[in-house]
């Protein structure tokens, strides 16, 4: 390994470490990696969205530093003192497994960038929030939801963490299993008075007075989940706390809800489908006192109609003055003069009104409304069914059967015939129905 290289790598290291094991203040033991104490083993298909940060060329526990959660097909959510100042080109991530030494089943992806948020800054854990983006997208995985604009936290609401991090203080090493630990929230006063000078609007806690579980080293980065009608939405960002699982040492977590500019920032734009065209259901198209030798023609219509019901009433000068409908094909339907009240049922969705008048009288005009028009559909009734068997017929017969269905305005009609020694023929005559397209 070039010495320069390994100079790097070990510079990294010694970040991440620091970050580990060194105070927000005297009152804070932070971590940058954390890990699940008091937990459980989960199966990777309840969180095919959980993810862990590692370092490339180093597999299994050896690896991971941190976790994250993919909120979309190419960015995972994580923390800010995770990745702060790191190259990407070093750090992969890794998902599809919940044990970090099954390189079968697990999937690495490389890392475009790391996006933290401008107002991080290390010595406060403040704003700890990240985005990593990805070099390629994943699909074939479900993504975990922000918490929505609507959902409240509250005290005392169990919430639950997930990672790989270390399980036994004693022993330091980050846990090959993915696990998870359920743990209620904090007020904002109670979590105070353990962090006076650290906690901010933008942090929230979760744990037991008595202690016992708790995120930790090699946890940092997951996830804090709650349950919006049994949908899991992330609410949190495992990010600091005073050692681990310890009386009265809440863990503290990124509050989302209170980041949610720095997301909707970086995340894409959702883009609604355009709305629906405007349905025309009825036009109108009213003339109003018309002048000598007019010549005007209007379209009215109604979106999708098979049939259109078009009313005109009115008048015009009789035998000289004319309204004519013509229907989309271009035929002139009606001719119409005089006192008009006619109802016309034009076949489409469209017309066209032409009013014409010739140099003399003129009158009030024409008012033409046009609807759409549905035929009242038949009842429905049972197929029927009429048979007809000829048997065995003699030399030079000739038989003439008729079959019919009552009301039928289709037949279907199925002969079947054994030629040479007998014919047996039938015919099944089946009543049709119409559907509303015919």
């Amino acid at each position: 390994m070039p010495f320069m290289f390994f100079c790097q790598r070990l510079f990294s290291i010694l970040v991440i470490t620091l970050i580990c094991y060194h105070g927000i203040t005297s009152q804070v033991f932070a971590q940058a990696s954390v890990r699940i104490i008091g937990g459980e083993p989960v199966q990777n298909s309840d969180f095919s969205w959980m993810v862990s940060l590692g370092w490339k060329n180093t597999s299994g526990t050896d690896r991971h530093f941190c976790g994250g959660s993919l909120i979309t097909s190419n960015l995972v959510l994580t923390a800010a003192h995770c990745v702060y100042e790191l190259n990407p080109v070093e750090v992969d991530i890794f998902y599809g497994t919940n044990l970090l030494s099954d390189s079968e089943s697990g999937r690495r992806v490389n890392i475009s960038e790391f996006i933290v948020h401008p107002q991080y800054r290390p010595n406060l854990f403040d704003y700890d929030i990240a985005l990593i983006r990805l070099e390629s997208d994943i699909e074939a995985v479900e993504f975990l939801q922000i918490i929505p604009d609507d959902f409240q936290v509250v005290t005392d609401q169990m919430t639950s963490v997930i990672g790989w991090g270390i399980t036994d203080v004693s022993v330091g090493v980050v846990s090959d299993s993915l696990q998870q630990v359920d743990v209620p929230i904090v007020s904002q006063e109670t979590c105070r008075e353990i962090y006076p000078t650290s906690l901010t609007e933008r942090m929230l806690c979760a744990g037991y007075v008595q202690g016992g579980s708790d995120s930790c080293r090699g946890d940092s980065g997951g996830p804090l989940i709650a349950q919006n009608s049994g949908v899991p939405v992330q609410i949190g960002i495992v990010s600091f706390g005073r050692g681990c699982a310890l009386p009265n040492g809440h863990g503290v977590y990124s509050r989302l809800s209170a980041l949610k500019d720095f997301l909707e920032t970086h995340l894409p734009v959702e883009t609604s489908p355009p709305p629906p065209a405007e349905q025309i259901l009825s036009s109108q198209w009213t003339s109003g006192p018309y002048g000598n030798n007019e010549d005007i023609s209007e379209v009215l219509g109604v979106t999708n109609a098979v049939n259109l019901k078009v009313s005109v009433q009115g008048s015009t000068e009789s035998n000289y003055d004319f309204i004519y409908i013509i229907d989309q094909n271009n035929n002139e339907l009606a001719r119409l003069s005089g006192e008009i009240n006619e109802e016309i049922i034009v076949n489409g969705d469209r017309i066209t009104v032409r009013l014409t008048s010739d140099y003399s009288i003129t009158r009030s005009g024409v008012t033409v409304l046009v609807e759409s028009h549905v035929p009242p559909t038949p009842p429905t009734t049972p197929s029927d069914l009429t048979e007809w068997s000829s048997g065995n017929y003699s030399n030079n017969s000739h038989v003439v059967k008729e079959l019919s269905i009552e009301n039928a305005t289709n037949l279907q009609v199925n002969i079947w015939a054994r030629l040479k020694e007998t014919m047996i023929l039938s015919k099944y005559i089946q009543r049709l129905v119409n559907s509303l397209e015919n």
